[in-house]
């Protein structure tokens, strides 16, 4: 989104006073506020919208649900993330310890945060390689899991792609698993591909590849570009989302910022 105008007509509709974001429940209400404030980071380079204000408001309605049960591991998320970026190494065992303490809250009650929480433990352990992911699919729980909602492998393999040098064979049988465990057209399943094929051009990147986009599209061109609603949706934060825009061929516009409606 290049036009100031448009960034600030958005931002006051969502995000101002009288906001659409701020009759949303507080989960959704956090997830609009959060991809909202880490594309500006990414496109506001003259700093023309300060969502300071916004922010404060959002941590204070925290606040007031704190006691709720079903909000209760948002708090947990935020530590695990911090200590996670500040580990040069996932640490496994404690990923599946953070899982635990999730799964027994979603047991006494509704966990808002279960999926992100999953998301972010499934992304982690399969960042940490093969033996990982081995343990982690041979536990009758965590594969259930996997069968119940493919989304969470999915995650898995975006967090294996991360910070790897991976050949073209191997990052396009990545997305065919993906495309084979995932389906288009459920609109909840669209966040997470394109998550995927973000990790993948990212990768491929890394690993100088060029011409990574136009396979993905030839292998599945209904699964390329997808985009989500945030209001509608949850969407987890994930590894490649901060990574600022993928360079293509000149004619390929990337559609990540689309994904907020700009």
């Amino acid at each position: 989104m290049d036009d100031p105008s448009r960034q600030r007509s958005w931002y006051e509709n969502w995000l101002g006073t009288e906001g659409h974001a701020w009759k949303e429940p507080i989960a959704d209400r956090n997830s609009i506020i959060h991809h909202f404030t880490r594309v500006l980071r990414l496109n506001d380079i003259n700093r023309i919208i300060d969502p300071t204000g916004a922010l404060e408001r959002a941590r204070w309605s925290v606040i007031g649900y704190a006691s709720h049960k079903e909000y209760a591991c948002d708090y947990l998320l935020k530590w695990y993330n911090g200590l996670v970026e500040k580990q040069d190494k996932v640490d496994p065992v404690l990923a599946m310890q953070i899982k635990k303490v999730s799964d027994q809250t979603e047991a006494l009650g509704d966990n808002r945060f279960e999926y992100l929480i999953n998301s972010k433990v499934f992304e982690n352990i399969f960042s940490c390689g093969f033996k990982s992911i081995k343990e982690t699919l041979l536990d009758n729980h965590y594969l259930f899991q996997v069968f119940e909602s493919p989304e969470y492998f999915v995650d898995g393999l975006i967090g294996f792609l991360k910070n790897k040098r991976l050949d073209q064979a191997s990052l396009l049988k990545i997305w065919a698993m993906g495309m084979a465990v995932l389906d288009w057209r459920i609109e909840s399943n669209q966040a997470t591909i394109h998550a995927l094929q973000r990790a993948i051009e990212l990768c491929a990147e890394q690993s100088n590849i060029k011409s990574i986009y136009d396979l993905l599209q030839a292998y599945g061109p209904a699964y390329v570009d997808l985009v989500s609603d945030p209001t509608r949706f949850i969407i987890p934060e994930r590894w490649c989302d901060e990574r600022g825009e993928i360079k293509r061929k000149p004619g390929v516009r990337f559609a990540y910022y689309r994904l907020y409606g700009w």
